[in-house]
């Protein structure tokens, strides 16, 4: 099973078998974020790599807002 298979039984949203995000790689659960090639082509290493950098940033500000909402 790919992850877009996978992704679709957790209720994450997807399209043509990626998983949708928003630009920050959130996807529709809140807490579950998502990069890379599991999100849709372009299937490169050096965008993975990125996208990866930009989303590790976006998951750290939201677990500093949750913990901020305790």
């Amino acid at each position: 099973a790919g992850s877009g298979e996978f992704a679709a039984k957790l209720g994450i949203l997807t399209e043509n078998g990626a998983v949708v995000t928003d630009k920050t790689g959130a996807t529709n659960v809140p807490g579950i974020f998502a990069a890379g090639d599991c999100t849709g082509a372009p299937y490169q290493i050096s965008v993975s790599v990125g996208e990866g950098a930009r989303v590790g940033l976006a998951v750290t500000e939201y677990a500093r807002e949750k913990k901020r909402a305790l």
